[in-house]
């Protein structure tokens, strides 16, 4: 019964007017012809979720590098200072995060 319900949903109620018709045709022409960066401007300024009713990813590997140096050379004897402290076991090279799915129902996101 859910699924007619929601195939219901997808087709309209009601047959529109002519003159309703015709309105949303020019509305739909005058999107067509602004460029495509002002709709995704409007777009990204309304702040506006979207409702995700089931949203599954799965594998997901994901391989991350970091380094907490940066790509700044340090003087020598700065250098030598902090890497005999411990500065460079925040160094990570190709880690690797592996999940077998990530899930969530019924969630706003953006």
């Amino acid at each position: 019964m859910g699924l007619i319900n929601a195939l219901m949903g997808m087709f309209p109620q009601k047959i529109p007017t002519e003159q309703e018709a015709l309105d949303a045709f020019e509305v739909d022409i005058e999107k067509a012809r602004q460029p495509l960066e002002a709709l995704a401007a409007m777009g990204a300024a309304s702040d506006m979720k979207n409702f995700y009713d089931n949203l599954h990813l799965s594998p997901l590997k994901v391989h991350v590098s970091f380094s907490l140096g940066g790509a700044t050379q340090l003087p020598t004897f700065v250098g030598t200072v902090l890497q005999s402290i411990g500065v460079t076991l925040t160094d990570m090279n190709d880690v690797v995060f592996k999940l077998s799915y990530y899930e969530r129902n019924y969630e706003f996101l953006s």
